[in-house]
């Protein structure tokens, strides 16, 4: 089991190195390694390792379709998803990042809808759900602290998390514990 151990480690840690390299999301890319390399260090069995073999590779592939997708050519479209980063933490709404880019919000509805294949409060709601998964990680955090941080209410925050990964924030960080995160 070691040398399991040894090489999925290795494997979490070259793909990073190489995805960085190539790609610009390197700062995502290296947090997901990191949190893989502490998730195999959790594994014990022949199972876990097969198991985390297939949620790594989902995982890293999940990083690299999330990069090609959020690559627009409009400009506009890419300013409002760097808006959107930079302000995760925030209350956000159409009308408010509309006014922050200098648009209308039906205009910017329109090409968030025609280059991300989503809708602007979608595309708001995924990209702080997937920062919760990155902060329900934290374990000191408290769930309510959670929903605070990325601006949603502690039920609703409850109820779109479990639409999304099919189990509740704190399910999730028992599954993390126990590293049977596969599902998410």
């Amino acid at each position: 089991m070691k040398d399991y151990r040894r090489f999925f480690v290795y494997l979490a840690g070259a793909s990073a190195e190489r995805f960085s390299k190539r790609f610009v999301f390197a700062w995502e890319f290296l947090a997901t390694a990191v949190s893989l390399m502490k998730l195999v260090e959790s594994w014990e069995t022949e199972e876990d390792f097969r198991e985390g073999m297939y949620f790594m590779t989902d995982t890293f592939m999940h990083t690299v379709n999330t990069y090609f997708l959020e690559s627009p050519s409009h400009p506009q479209v890419m300013k409002f998803i760097q808006y959107v980063d930079e302000h995760l933490y925030d209350q956000l709404s159409v009308t408010l990042i509309a006014d922050g880019l200098g648009m209308s919000p039906g205009h910017l509805a329109r090409l968030v809808r025609t280059h991300l294949d989503t809708t602007c409060n979608e595309y708001i709601k995924r990209k702080k759900l997937e920062e919760s998964v990155l902060l329900l990680q934290d374990m000191t955090l408290p769930i309510r602290d959670i929903a605070d941080r990325i601006g949603i209410s502690n039920g609703h925050f409850i109820r779109i998390f479990q639409e999304k990964y099919s189990c509740s924030p704190s399910e999730y960080r028992k599954r993390i514990v126990t590293g049977i995160t596969a599902d998410v």
